[in-house]
């Protein structure tokens, strides 16, 4: 065991800044762990709520939120949009447009016909 660790540290110790950052790193990952399995607040709520509305095939009914599930819940309708499961998004009370596209059609379209 000693020769690996020779090895890997060639008989020198790692600056106190390395050592610092990865025991800071460490406690991130141990409290983020700890965080992510807390019962959610009303952003989480919020966030589960508009994925409902944007896109009723991402959402996946949970009774009682933890944070991960807003994460989850934005993952979903990511995944949604990629694999064209879902329209386009419009606030309430915005209809679909119905207005023609003026712009000028492309030059190979125009010498096509």
């Amino acid at each position: 065991m000693k020769q690996i660790e020779r090895w890997v540290t060639r008989g020198r110790r790692l600056p106190f800044v390395f050592r610092a950052a990865i025991m800071l790193l460490v406690v991130a990952a141990i409290a983020g762990m700890w965080w992510q399995h807390q019962p959610a607040g009303s952003g989480t709520r919020d966030i589960i709520a508009f994925v409902r509305r944007a896109c009723p095939a991402a959402h996946v009914a949970v009774p009682h939120p933890i944070v991960a599930d807003g994460a989850h819940a934005i993952d979903r309708w990511a995944w949604a949009i990629v694999r064209g499961r879902c329209g386009t998004v419009r606030p309430a009370g915005h209809p679909e447009p119905h207005h023609q596209d003026h712009r000028r059609p492309h030059a190979a379209d125009r010498t096509a016909s």
